[in-house]
């Protein structure tokens, strides 16, 4: 079905403006629903069989913000219910879309492991937050459904520049691609409401029904599909905010999804993924010889099971000898789901020599131009961090006469203080030979 004439449209947008949204027509808003109407290749009915599936839980994230029904829509418009959708133009993500700065705002995780702008339910939560507090300073849906997608910044230079708070008065004034996301608001709610008058059938959406269970360590979704029934396309699909197809849990607990048929069959399977993950993907008997400086509480998990504690300040050198040889890795004995045979290489240590900490002294540098905090880490043989520390420094800039005070060993105090006298050149070569 085909409706052309802007009457036939334009009712159905007055009715839906009546439940607290401000009525908009407009030739470019016509123009829209009817691009929506056409349905070409189903993409519209796929799109409604998404948004069907996600409705439930969009009216309920929406109204437990206290928002109107109709902001349920804003993902349809703007994404077409795609939760890895990415932007090119401002590199915003996920079914609203959030740009970097609102998800940091509103305290989602956004790294090279996890983005949680792709998991619905977070960012939901998240554009709700920021909805509401648009909407608190315009008190006008139009203009707060505006500046989610273009920027309040752009949206308050609109109306200082046209000198009208009313959107019917500045909306003349926006360029084609500004007026892109509020037509396209109107029309997905409008088209998507009406579907059966419009004759749009919906193209069902498959869900799979999902539990939330944990891992300590970083665990890669290959190793679960190897000890469990879940493939590892599975877990990407249920898993949209994990990047590099790794559970990040890289300082503690981290919780994750898995379908609700096979979280039996991870739970018998856990530990043995937890002791396959540590000594097998990643054993520390793959080095000859190791040399660990201890300047932290995190020790090295080897030195430290077999050598007890160690105190902080020492160097521990480990000679480690690869015998190859197997040895069965113990189990829980509620463990099942892998090989009972499942082996770990035992590396033999030959010798530990525990060296007595060099005393050490303070001395002043002066910042010289060009210097730069990884070169003179460098040649004072320490760290960036431990320049930083014992100069207060919280960035890692630096200004020419600057005096940074370092702490070097005092049997090689001499040595140390000479670097002050040195050209950029010679401290360089000093760095290279170290």
């Amino acid at each position: 079905m085909q409706l052309n004439a802007q009457k036939s449209y334009e009712p159905f947008v007055k009715n839906l403006s009546q439940t607290g949204l401000s009525s908009y027509y407009s030739k470019d808003l016509e123009a829209n629903i009817n691009s929506w109407v056409k349905n070409e290749d189903e993409v519209v009915s796929k799109m409604l069989g998404k948004f069907q599936a996600y409705e439930k839980d969009l009216d309920y994230i929406t109204k437990n913000f206290g928002l109107p029904w109709f902001i349920k829509y804003i993902p349809a418009a703007n994404t077409g219910m795609d939760v890895h959708f990415q932007s090119k133009a401002n590199g915003s993500r996920g079914i609203w879309p959030l740009e970097y700065q609102i998800a940091k705002k509103y305290n989602l995780i956004s790294n090279s492991y996890e983005d949680e702008r792709l998991s619905f339910i977070k960012s939901s939560e998240a554009a709700c937050q920021y909805l509401k507090t648009l909407y608190g300073i315009y008190k006008d849906w139009q203009k707060a459904i505006l500046a989610f997608s273009i920027g309040p910044v752009r949206v308050n230079q609109i109306i200082r520049t046209n000198g009208t708070v009313h959107f019917n008065e500045f909306y003349p004034y926006l360029s084609n691609k500004e007026k892109e996301p509020l037509n396209q608001f109107y029309s997905a709610m409008t088209v998507l409401f009406y579907a059966d008058t419009f004759g749009i059938k919906p193209i069902p959406y498959q869900t799979i029904l999902i539990d939330t269970v944990s891992c300590e360590l970083p665990t890669t979704f290959k190793t679960i599909e190897k000890f469990t029934t879940i493939a590892v396309e599975t877990l990407v699909a249920i898993n949209p905010s994990i990047l590099r197809n790794t559970v990040p849990a890289l300082s503690g607990t981290k919780y994750f999804n898995i379908p609700k048929t096979s979280k039996s069959s991870y739970q018998n399977s856990r530990d043995t993924i937890f002791t396959y993950t540590k000594y097998i993907l990643h054993p520390f008997s793959i080095y000859d010889t190791m040399v660990k400086i201890i300047d932290s509480v995190e020790y090295i998990d080897l030195v430290k099971r077999p050598f007890g504690d160690i105190s902080k300040g020492k160097r521990i050198i480990v000679s480690i000898e690869n015998t190859n040889k197997k040895s069965t890795i113990d189990r829980d004995n509620n463990s099942s789901g892998a090989d009972s045979n499942t082996t770990a290489i035992s590396p033999k240590v030959k010798k530990v020599v525990v060296q007595k900490q060099d005393k050490l002294v303070w001395i002043t540098y002066s910042v010289k131009r060009k210097d730069a905090l990884y070169t003179l880490s460098d040649v004072f043989d320490c760290t960036i961090k431990e320049i930083k520390r014992w100069n207060n420094m919280r960035g890692n800039g630096i200004f020419i006469g600057q005096r940074l005070r370092i702490k070097v060993p005092e049997n090689r105090l001499y040595y140390y203080k000479k670097i002050n006298r040195m050209s950029r050149a010679q401290k360089f070569a000093r760095a290279k030979q170290d």
